[in-house]
């Protein structure tokens, strides 16, 4: 026993993975087989057998991991993990005392394994409650001797085992507690589960071992003397005599004691002690009846002759002929098929190998984890839900003979009584030298391959046998490779077969139009046409040819722009147009010429960084070499180039964008009489074009640039009432015309259809609408002159003017300004003067004035007020014989002020004066000399003079130069603002040249660029 357990520790060992794990066939499950070798070595070790230490230690370590790795309800994996952990003292007593504490939600193994784990940790109290929760669970089969068991976890195949769930149950309750009525009666369902054969399932047989085990090693057994007779059927079979410990036999029976039917085994016993047994009844059946316990199913097995060869290699197309009847030698490919293949448990699918045949070793083919050849079978392991639709294997005639092959076998890993059986199959492998008569017949994968074969190594002949029987058969296998073969075949010297090219051709072209032809083949498809007196046809296929022609000489043009010759790309292009017929691809090419003239024409100035070099075309003469043309001759030779476009295809789709794109070169060109001419006539021309409503634009816009308002009003307001891209520019374009003719009204109406979408518009109405009312701020009167006030006003329906008289002197000195005199509080005071009157209906939009009649006759200082609306306006108006002339030195500050009486015509002295700069600082004051002269100096500022002399007569100045030096922390002067972005009235017909340019330009550069080797079967439509 010893020396078994030293062979069994060594074949574990070496079992184990890099990683410290053991391979199981769920290569996502290894906790499992991992925590149970750990178990078993720990067992061993225990025993005083030897065990290398690393071996438990890296298992230690992947356990670890795992159990980090593991769900955080994931409890059935981490029982077991635990469990294996304890048994070398490094599992955390938290994490099982977390299983603890959720063990009425533990499955029947999970319990078992954390008790076993507390038990390991010296925490028996604990262990006895998951025990007790475990008892419960118990399952009671009723019978002549009482037997208990717990089911397994339905969270994890590994755990869901019924045999291996009771063995821990019983492990747990003996080593715990061994005196509970629970523990003989799970040892007697093991036993009883057992039988006469294997532990099953495989797995189960280590817990099963140690629980029984440690019953039995636990049980004080009794003396054994006892006499036991056994019969079978009436008929005696043998009489044992047992004295002391007991062994275990294996008793055969004779044929003759059986009979078909129920079977009697009588136990005649005398003495005392106890016994068991098993009974097991083995041999072949001829009937095999598959008892269907599980889902997935074997469908069927067949043998196919092995695939054909082509010069000594494989075609690559499996046979589907059947074998019955295999030489020694044949090479035979089996292929099993199941149905119903979705299956939650591991599988286990076992395979008899054909007797008198040998594996082809590499052959298997399969989707299983596992696969484990024996002499005469094959066993194939699968996952959880990865058995597939077959397996697959080749076998060799090796010995003659008649041979019965048993069936494929499905089952249950963890249940194996769950099982599928498939049929029987009968084999016959000849003698050496003998031939098989078996019938060979090719499938349309082996014709297919053969002919493709052949016709890659340039052997038509044997191509058209394979692919000519192909066709006539199933014409629509692999249809598109068919029939290209067999066209590239009859259109090849000494194949020619016009009917059949025709018949071909027809396919390819209505199902994969994208094939592109070679150039020889697609000209003898156009002769079979021709043959056939299909003339019409021909002549597609021939102006198709034509066109991928020009395409392909086309490409040069590309080369010379990329290398910086532009210009003799065109020149190129141009040379070429005229070469070839006016096909469809030549007049768009003609076109997309154009528009890469009109593209270049903004970037002319760069031509000048890369020198134009002069080209040579086959039969031309040399180009002569120019000076790098402008951005107007661009413009010119795009224009030129499109009425020869419009001259030659008057018809073409293509015509209307280029009279759009016409005409937008004469804008571009500022050639407004041209503009007006032609987008009038090419309005009536292509009135259904898109570009309808932008001819009529472009109308407007000539006339609008040369100031003709009226023509310019009838376009653009036809353009705005459509809903054409360019209905916005044009209402606010007719906006804009009556802005021009000072109809404010009626470009208000115009400009508020638009004002979301150009703020010019917006601020236009804003510029109309805004209210205005202002006076003076000073107005000054001789003594009986008319005193007449100049309002001025904007969209202000009615004014209220109040007139009061005020000491200037004062009312400055406590404003120190007369820029707010409209809010000087002059609540309970009595104006002079007061008057209400109608300035219109408050839609002027323009800026008007009134002249407002102030009878004031008495001198002295007053304060006008006028209301408009919400509107206040404020101003002086000083009737006075005063008058101020002020000399004033900028450097010094100094201001000399010399005051006159303009009546008397001489100085005034004596009147007292102040003086102040708008830079503040205190008042310069004092009284005139004889010469009416007054000095106030260190002036800052722009200076305001105030005289008032002793009868209340009032002089005024206010300067408008600046007086002393700047300050340094005056702000800095404002920026000036930024230009307004001008109007782009272009922009929608630019927008629209654009996308013309775009379309045709880029399929222009693509044509130039897409080379073909041949012709594509969608252009010979």
């Amino acid at each position: 026993m010893e020396d078994r357990a030293r062979r069994l520790i060594g074949a574990v060992t070496a079992g184990q993975r890099s990683d410290g794990s053991w391979v199981a066939i769920d290569s996502q499950r290894s906790w499992g087989p991992t925590a149970t070798s750990c178990w078993a070595l720990r067992r061993a070790r225990d025993l005083g057998l030897a065990v290398e230490e690393g071996t438990e230690t890296r298992a230690a370590m992947f356990l670890q991991r795992a159990f980090l790795s593991a769900g955080a309800a994931d409890n059935d994996p981490k029982a077991v993990i635990l469990h294996a952990l304890s048994l070398t003292g490094s599992a955390e007593f938290a994490h099982v005392n977390r299983l603890y504490r959720e063990r009425n939600t533990l499955s029947n193994p999970a319990l078992a394994y954390t008790a076993l784990t507390l038990a390991n940790m010296g925490r028996t109290d604990m262990a006895g409650e998951l025990l007790d929760v475990l008892a419960g669970r118990a399952k009671e089969v009723l019978g002549r001797v009482p037997m208990v068991y717990w089911e397994g976890s339905a969270h994890h195949p590994w755990l869901g085992d019924d045999m291996e769930a009771t063995a821990m149950a019983s492990l747990a309750f003996s080593r715990i507690r061994p005196d509970t009525t629970l523990v003989r009666p799970s040892v007697d369902w093991l036993l009883d589960r057992r039988g006469a054969g294997a532990v099953r399932p495989a797995k189960a047989r280590g817990p099963v071992v140690a629980a029984v085990a440690g019953y039995f090693q636990r049980a004080r057994q009794a003396g054994q003397d006892y006499r036991l007779a056994i019969a079978v059927n009436d008929h005696d079979l043998r009489t044992l005599q047992v004295v002391g410990p007991g062994e275990t036999l294996a008793i055969p029976v004779p044929d003759a004691h059986l009979r078909s039917g129920e079977n009697i085994v009588r136990f005649a016993m005398q003495g005392r002690d106890e016994y068991a047994y098993g009974v097991t009844l083995s041999g072949f059946s001829v009937v095999m009846t598959d008892p269907g316990t599980i889902r997935p199913g074997v469908g069927s097995r067949q043998y196919f002759h092995d695939t054909l060869r082509y010069k000594g290699r494989s075609i690559g197309a499996p046979s589907t002929s059947l074998v019955e009847k295999i030489e020694v030698g044949q090479r035979v490919r089996v292929q099993v098929n199941f149905f119903n293949h979705y299956y939650v448990d591991y599988l286990v699918v076992e395979e008899p190998l054909p007797a008198g045949m040998v594996l082809v070793p590499g052959s298997i083919q399969s989707s299983a984890a596992h696969v484990r050849i024996e002499a005469d079978r094959l066993l194939f392991y699968y996952e959880p839900r990865r058995l597939d639709g077959r397996i697959g294997y080749e076998v060799i005639g090796h010995a003659g003979g008649s041979y019965r092959v048993p069936p494929t076998v499905i089952r249950d890993v963890m249940d194996p009584v769950k099982m599928r059986i498939g049929s029987v199959a009968e084999l016959t492998v000849l003698d050496p030298g003998a031939a098989s008569d078996d019938p060979y017949k090719m499938n349309r994968p082996e014709y297919f391959a053969l002919g493709r074969l052949h016709f890659e190594d340039g052997e038509y002949a044997g191509a058209l046998r394979y692919l000519g029987h192909l066709f006539r058969e199933q014409p629509d296998y692999q249809e598109r490779d068919l029939a290209r073969m067999l066209l590239w075949i009859h259109t090849a010297d000494g194949f020619y077969d016009a009917r059949r090219i025709v018949q071909v051709f027809e396919i390819l072209r209505e199902r994969y139009p994208q094939l592109e032809i070679p150039f020889d083949r697609i000209l003898i498809v156009g002769r079979a046409y021709h043959d056939l007196d299909e003339f019409e046809r021909a002549a597609l296929v021939y102006r198709a040819t034509i066109d991928v022609s020009f395409l392909n000489d086309a490409h040069l043009s590309a080369l010379l722009e990329d290398e910086g010759q532009f210009l003799g790309s065109i020149d190129y292009m141009r040379a070429l147009w005229r070469e070839y017929p006016d096909t469809a691809e030549v007049s768009t090419a003609y076109f997309g010429l154009s528009q890469a003239l009109y593209r270049k024409a903004p970037t002319a100035h760069e031509l000048a960084k890369t020198p134009q070099r002069p080209i040579q075309l086959p039969g031309h003469a040399r180009a002569a070499l120019e000076i790098p043309p402008t951005r107007i001759d661009l413009l010119e030779e795009a224009i030129r180039l499109l009425e020869s476009f419009m001259t030659l295809y008057p018809a073409n789709p293509l015509a209307d964008d280029a009279a759009f794109s016409m005409a937008n070169a004469y804008l571009d060109l500022t050639l407004y009489e041209k503009v007006i001419e032609l987008s009038q006539r090419y309005r009536q021309w292509y009135g259904d074009s898109e570009y309808a409503s932008g001819f009529e634009y472009m109308r407007a816009l000539g006339h609008f640039w040369r100031l003709e308002y009226e023509p310019a009003l009838a376009a653009a307001k036809q353009v705005a009432g459509g809903d054409s891209r360019d209905r916005d520019f044009a209402t606010y374009i007719v906006g804009q015309i009556y802005h021009a003719q000072e109809k404010p009204a009626e470009a208000i109406e115009w400009y508020r259809r638009v004002r979301e979408h150009y703020a010019d518009a917006a601020e236009s109405i804003r510029y109309f609408e805004r209210q205005h009312i202002g006076l003076d701020e000073v107005a000054l009167f001789q003594p009986g002159e008319a005193v007449e006030v100049t309002l001025r006003y904007r969209n202000i329906a009615e004014a209220a003017v109040q007139v009061y008289r005020v000491d200037l002197m004062k009312l400055y000195l406590r404003e120190k300004s007369l820029a707010k005199m409209a809010d000087v509080n002059l609540a309970g005071i009595q104006p002079e003067y007061s008057e209400t009157f109608a300035l219109g209906d408050g839609l002027d939009y323009v800026d008007k004035t009134r002249t407002l009649n102030l009878d004031l006759d008495d001198e002295g200082a007053y304060l006008l007020i006028v209301r408009g609306d919400d509107l206040f306006a404020s101003g002086m108006v000083l009737v006075t014989p005063l008058a101020i002339d002020v000399q004033e030195d900028a450097v010094s500050g100094r201001v000399r002020v010399y005051l006159r009486d303009e009546i008397l015509r001489r100085p005034v002295a004596n009147v007292h004066v102040k003086a102040i700069g708008s830079e503040g600082g205190r008042f310069r004051e004092g009284d005139t000399d004889l010469r009416g002269l007054f000095i106030a100096d260190a002036i800052r500022g722009r200076a305001t003079v105030i005289a008032r002399d002793d009868h209340a007569r009032y002089a005024f100045y206010r300067g408008e130069q600046w007086l002393g030096a700047a300050p340094e922390d005056r702000a800095p002067p404002t920026p000036e603002p930024a230009e307004p972005a001008k109007l782009d009235y272009q922009r929608s017909l630019r927008e629209g040249q654009q996308s013309i340019q775009m379309l045709n330009y880029e399929a222009y550069d693509q044509m130039r660029r897409n080379v073909q080797r041949g012709v594509q079967i969608q252009q010979a439509r």
